[in-house]
């Protein structure tokens, strides 16, 4: 500065003038948003040397990026908006990038809390101001927090209105993110406008590129190829769509690209490969904070895998406060269909009872992933799984009969076949007029399709149901026991309930525990009864002694046929002891899992023999694919 103080004016506007061209970058999009943070951060730091606000608080808008909430680690969160509040106080609170800054602040907080309400009220402030950057900056920041399906309708007239006012701003991006949000919008709706809104956002970033809405389109088309059945070729575009959002420094790279795997490996029924890096996922600071969409995922694929523990834990931890409190955002119906696929798998019908109810409204949309980057179907389909678990099987025939035909309205074909397999799955289990033919029709599609998109694992599994269908079903004081066509009619036991269940998750390792729960485990106990009293013990002995002596009078005898069942009844006695007395002559649960597996054992015995009463051909093929232990499983093939 020279004495007079004439040189500091032009250096202050000077500094001005170098963070208005970064801010003006990092809204173009033409650099890259990493490189862009990094000049904002050093531009501040001049700013602020230098004593200059109005550089400050460029500076410090700048730093908000494209999207809200793009400082995903809690430090670096606070550092942005300790900076911004910084810069806010330095200026006169009418001017407008005063305006602006409170519109960002305001932005950033209602995202995190899941609550709209305040930036609505910052749109009309920025509205009633008139200014047409205000009003544009005001319209995308609270567009983006409106995100869930909640403020669907809302949140397209925002999207227009962007439009509108981005002829009067003299900003290409303003146009760019009006149409980006319009396409973002009609594909959360499955609305066909969506291809051409598409079509002219690609177009205009041809000629105004915008690298970081390059890759949304970039990914949106990924989902699109998934749609199409070309997994293989959607798994290269996932990976080449991650390289683009790390060059470009997108938070949402790792996010975007491990729901788009999750949707590909669950379509071909691979996706517990994927639950380690959805774990890591899950936990990771690239992820939104509200979103609770990769913990559904961990219960669902933890679930899918027969990893019970894990998916239990999973969803008490998306449920212990409610799920009515999961925030509104991109990940809302994810998260939903997140539950709905563990609670079915799981059989809990609590959680599904809970999902579904918060799902229903929302049955006419597509669940998505963020902005469109992965599509998981219908809403009808995991409404239909929902419905199924609560034991409501005309509500699930219902939902399933409406997601065939929403895949097909949007041209969804493996998810069309997902749909096929699982109504021919409850028309199996309602078993209602004509509806075992049907789901031997509608599997045989489903197979078809499977096998023509690369879905082999699936065609088999859904093939391994064809060829095998048993069922378990509770009808008032007795249960409905069906294999194959066969049906009986058979009086309550628990042992039926453990059947049911078993027939309900083919293939999947159920704990003993798990199914004696509520039955044999009513309370622990100070001190476990022995499994023999030592006057078992002695009647067994007596008994063992007789028959050494009558196997000695049948060998006399030269009777063989006596002495080979003196024999038989002699190892089976001896087998038991074996098993039943200890070193002490007595032997005792350690736990509660030793009791479990011997008490749903003998009730799953029960429960065959009450069959083979009826039909013995179903009790002796079930049995013979019944495997018991601390885990149980039933496998048809």
């Amino acid at each position: 500065m020279t004495a007079d103080g004439t040189a500091y004016l032009p250096t202050v506007r000077t500094l001005s003038n170098s963070v208005q061209h970064v801010a003006e970058e990092v809204l173009r999009g033409s650099g890259h948003l990493a490189d862009a943070r990094a000049r904002c951060w050093s531009a501040a730091a001049d700013a602020r040397a230098s004593g200059d606000a109005d550089g400050l608080a460029r500076a410090a808008l700048a730093l908000g990026g494209l999207w809200v909430h793009e400082h995903r680690s809690a430090l670096d969160q606070a550092g942005v908006e300790s900076l911004q509040r910084d810069a806010l106080a330095a200026l006169d609170p009418d001017c407008l990038l005063a305006c602006r800054l409170r519109a960002r602040l305001t932005a950033e907080r209602a995202y995190l809390e899941g609550d709209p309400a305040a930036m609505r009220a910052e749109l009309e402030a920025a509205r009633e101001a008139g200014d047409p950057v205000l009003v544009a900056e005001a319209l995308s920041l609270a567009h983006h927090c409106m995100l869930g399906p909640h403020h669907a309708d809302e949140r397209l007239a925002l999207a227009d209105e962007l439009i509108q006012v981005s002829a009067r701003t003299g900003r290409a991006v303003d146009a760019q993110m009006g149409l980006a949000w319009r396409t973002v919008d009609l594909v959360l709706g499955a609305d066909r406008r969506a291809t051409r809104s598409r079509l002219e956002l690609r177009s205009t970033l041809a000629s105004q590129p915008c690298e970081g809405l390059r890759y949304l389109v970039d990914a949106i088309e990924v989902m699109l190829a998934v749609r199409e059945g070309r997994l293989a070729d959607a798994e290269h575009l996932a990976a080449a769509a991650y390289e683009l959002g790390l060059d470009v420094g997108d938070a949402d790279a790792l996010g975007w690209y491990g729901g788009q795997l999750i949707s590909i490996r669950w379509l071909q029924g691979r996706a517990e490969e994927l639950l380690p890096l959805v774990q890591e996922i899950a936990d990771s600071v690239t992820v939104a904070e509200p979103a609770a969409g990769f913990v559904a995922g961990v219960a669902a694929l933890a679930a899918a895998a027969g990893d019970r523990p894990t998916a239990a834990a999973a969803l008490a931890c998306l449920r212990a406060a409610g799920l009515h409190r999961v925030a509104s955002s991109s990940s809302w119906s994810a998260t939903m269909l997140g539950v709905c696929e563990a609670a079915h798998l799981l059989g809990d019908r609590d959680a599904a009872a809970e999902a579904y109810a918060l799902l229903a409204p929302f049955a006419h949309l597509p669940v998505m992933a963020s902005l469109g980057v992965a599509s998981f179907g219908s809403a009808h389909r995991p409404l239909g799984l929902a419905a199924r678990t609560m034991g409501d099987l005309d509500l699930a025939v219902a939902h399933l009969e409406r997601a065939v035909v929403a895949e097909l309205a949007v041209d969804d074909r493996p998810w069309h076949a997902m749909a096929l397999a699982a109504l021919a799955d409850v028309l199996d289990e309602r078993a209602r007029g004509g509806d075992r033919q049907r789901a031997v029709e509608l599997r045989a599609e489903a197979i078809a399709t499977a096998m023509q998109l690369g879905m082999d694992r699936r065609a088999e599994e859904w093939r391994h149901r064809s060829a095998s269908r048993a069922a378990c079903r509770r009808l008032g004081a007795c249960w409905s026991v069906e294999l194959d066509g066969r049906c009986v009619t058979v009086p309550h036991c628990v042992g039926l309930e453990y059947l049911a269940a078993l027939l309900a998750n083919p293939d999947v390792e159920l704990d003993a525990l798990a199914l004696a729960s509520g039955h044999a485990l009513t309370g622990r106990q100070a001190a476990s009864p022995p499994v023999l009293d030592r006057r078992a013990a002695e009647e067994y002995r007596r008994r063992i002694a007789e028959l050494h002596e009558e196997i000695d009078d049948a060998d006399v005898a030269a009777d063989l046929e006596r002495a080979a069942t003196a024999r038989l009844e002699l190892d089976q006695l001896v087998d038991h002891l074996a098993r039943s007395v200890g070193l002490h002559g007595e032997r005792r649960f350690t736990d509660d899992a030793e009791r479990a597996r011997v008490s749903v054992h003998k009730a799953l015995k029960r429960a065959l023999r009450a069959i083979g009463a009826a039909d013995s051909m179903i009790a002796d093929r079930l049995a013979a694919h019944i495997t018991t232990g601390f885990r149980c499983v039933y496998r048809p093939a």
